[in-house]
């Protein structure tokens, strides 16, 4: 890793050993000794692609646990829990056509494979810093600009 400022704040961060603590159902998940920058002014952390792929693969085995209980068929709330974020953004996914979608009656339902697939995908390329293309760059300043 290298300098960096925080994308929040713009404070230099430090390079340290740290924690982070992640949810998964209602299971609270902590990972200590994790390399990675954490911002003195507001507390923010960034972790580099392996620290990253880590802790995607640690959440993903607790999901596994729970494979059989899992439907195939999600609403707009379990899709909003399965990807962390708030029921409005996954809307928005749907409006841009970053997430396949489909009506029954006057709601909307999700293929977890769809769901899984960005999941696996498009989270790991953003955080490996590979390619990301305008559209995706479009996206993620919209979801800023909302919070």
């Amino acid at each position: 890793m290298s300098n960096l400022n925080c994308f929040l704040c713009a404070a230099n961060m430090n390079e340290e050993i740290t924690e982070i603590k992640t949810k998964w159902g209602n299971y609270e998940l902590v990972i200590k000794g994790v390399n990675g920058y954490v911002c003195p002014e507001c507390g923010e952390k960034m972790f580099g692609p392996k620290e990253v792929d880590m802790i995607q693969n640690l959440t993903e085995s607790l999901s596994e646990l729970n494979r059989i209980e899992k439907p195939d068929i999600l609403n707009v709330e379990e899709v909003a829990e399965e990807l962390r974020v708030s029921g409005q953004t996954i809307y928005n996914m749907i409006k841009n056509g970053r997430l396949k979608a489909f009506k029954a009656g006057r709601e909307w339902r999700f293929n977890r494979k769809d769901v899984e697939s960005i999941k696996k995908g498009g989270l790991i390329a953003a955080a490996r810093g590979e390619n990301i293309t305008k559209k995706d760059t479009k996206a993620i300043k919209e979801e800023l600009d909302e919070m």
